[in-house]
């Protein structure tokens, strides 16, 4: 490849297969928009365990584990309103027992 083809923003790719010759823009070989991270060992073998499926990319595992910590979404003012009720019906002491509820549901 000639100083020029660089220039240009491509590359050589040798075909082990055939040793033939291909170019291949730069635009093919990595995404310019992407950024490189650092990660321990033992970060990168916790967020393999998080993958569904082997293939599945390392941006879309961090995008599905940020969906799930992070909800765009607020809770409505009934839903606010409801938690205060409970919070404050657990403070006067208005609540009754896991067993309580499983005998009066005929579980116990």
């Amino acid at each position: 490849m000639g100083r020029s083809d660089r220039k240009r923003g491509f590359s050589l790719i040798k075909n082990r297969s055939t040793f033939s010759k291909t170019f291949i823009p730069h635009t093919l070989l990595w995404d310019p928009m992407a950024t490189t991270i650092q990660l321990q060992p033992e970060t990168k073998s916790r967020l393999d365990a998080w993958k569904i499926h082997p293939r599945e990319s390392y941006d879309e595992t961090l995008n599905r584990l940020l969906d799930i910590a992070f909800d765009p979404e607020p809770l409505s003012e009934e839903t606010l309103q409801q938690i205060e009720e409970g919070i404050a019906d657990i403070r006067a002491g208005r609540l009754r027992s896991l067993e309580d509820i499983a005998q009066e549901l005929g579980l116990k």
